[in-house]
């Protein structure tokens, strides 16, 4: 065995509608060849900042890379945050944002021209904090499926941040800390 590679053919055989599945071998039995939709990159930051500041920021980009023979049928593309959809797009169909991103999502956004991979990047424009999560593409079409996700923290900024200390008449030090407007939410380490 070492060193050999062995190869399979995996033969079938369909008596009720003999010419739609491939081509048929003299012995009445038919070869396959199996394709599926497989998610070669998954494009997810692991942070994005948040900027306040400025009216219009960068859009957050997540973007989702496959392979897909064009002879697929029912080919659908979803993006989820946390098990729930976000977006999902039918090459047929407009791009269509769920409730939670709707007027979040720029809809118009063309990653490729490609009819299979059009749309198949999510522009979020003017995240949210709570936007912070487990982002998951999903593509699939009839005959198979692939999902991957990926980890995103929103980062805000705080808009103030006060820090004093005092010393207490009985030799204790008061450490008083104030952040506004911040996420995720600051742990403090005195040592």
């Amino acid at each position: 065995m070492g060193g050999q590679h062995t190869r399979f053919l995996c033969l079938a055989r369909n008596d009720e509608h003999p010419r739609q599945a491939g081509s048929t071998e003299s012995n009445g039995e038919e070869k396959f060849a199996v394709s599926a939709v497989k998610i070669t990159s998954l494009k997810v930051p692991s942070t994005y900042l948040l900027d306040k500041s400025s009216k219009n920021p960068d859009p957050l980009i997540l973007d989702c890379e496959y392979e897909v023979d064009e002879s697929e049928k029912g080919f659908v593309l979803k993006w989820f945050l946390d098990g729930q959809p976000v977006y999902q797009w039918i090459p047929s169909k407009n791009p269509f944002p769920f409730q939670s991103f709707k007027n979040r999502v720029d809809t118009s956004y063309v990653v490729s021209q490609e009819r299979l991979h059009k749309h198949r990047a999510m522009a979020i424009i003017k995240p949210l904090a709570n936007f912070t999560g487990e982002y998951a593409c999903m593509v699939q079409t009839f005959a198979s499926i692939d999902r991957k996700s990926a980890k995103l923290k929103i980062i805000v900024q705080e808009s103030k941040f006060d820090l004093n200390y005092y010393l207490n008449g009985d030799g204790y030090i008061t450490v008083d800390c104030h952040a506004r407007d911040i996420s995720p939410l600051p742990e403090l380490y005195i040592r």
